[in-house]
């Protein structure tokens, strides 16, 4: 309901209010009397009841405190009535408040590398960039981390690792992606060849590299393995 349609309907039931008022005031006045406020039209009288014949009073009906009262009540309740109406019926026009659409959950990958294969680590990495741009042409987003162990960590060692150029460019390019290396494979291989090695810089070490690919899984991460 408009404004417009509403104050109209309040108007409309304030003037019906109005003339039953005067007449409930006005009962006893001789027949055509005018209405007050309600031009061309005249007063009829209503029939003398019972009630008036016992208090003795011809044609004449005593007023009470509480006949005008009574209706300013049904004036008050008719108003707040019709103005709840109007709040909880939307604008004519206007559509309706939508739902905002809910925000997809990122999708998690953990992908396993454990060969020390040139070949399938640039397969690995290009997968990683597919499902990148596979989810971004649709507005959704995926983390990727990648974790190396065993034979496999060669692909993050400093001194050995035959995709080092393409982990900087993922480092800087590919901010979803990221690198772990195998801490228990990284000592054990430091000690057989008697030296320090190291992780690229842009590798995370974990203490266990299978051990970190179990905990993604129960998280619910998916699991790639080239």
């Amino acid at each position: 309901m408009s404004g417009v349609t509403l104050l109209g309907a309040v108007a409309a039931r304030l003037a019906v209010l109005e003339v039953a008022c005067n007449r409930c005031d006005r009962r006893g006045e001789p027949a055509g009397a005018p209405v007050p406020g309600v031009p061309g039209v005249e007063e009829t009288p209503e029939p003398m009841t019972q009630a008036t014949k016992l208090n003795g009073e011809e044609g004449l009906m005593r007023k009470t405190p509480t006949s005008r009262g009574g209706w300013l009540l049904a004036v008050a309740s008719i108003v707040a009535t019709l103005v709840a109406s109007a709040a909880i019926v939307p604008a004519q026009g206007k559509d309706p408040p939508t739902q905002s659409r809910p925000v997809k959950a990122a999708h998690r990958v953990v992908v396993q590398v454990s060969e020390d294969d040139p070949k399938l680590m640039n397969v690995a990495l290009n997968n990683a960039e597919n499902l990148t741009q596979y989810f971004k042409d649709r507005n959704e987003t995926v983390q990727i981390e990648f974790v190396a162990y065993g034979p496999g960590l060669a692909m993050m060692r400093s001194d050995t690792s035959p995709v080092k150029q393409r982990l900087e460019t993922f480092a800087a390019t590919l901010k979803n992606v990221t690198f772990d290396g195998c801490g228990n494979t990284l000592a054990t291989q430091s000690a057989k060849e008697n030296k320090e090695l190291s992780l690229v810089p842009e590798a995370h070490k974990v203490s266990s590299g299978i051990a970190r690919i179990v905990e993604l899984q129960e998280q619910g991460w998916s699991y790639v393995r080239p």
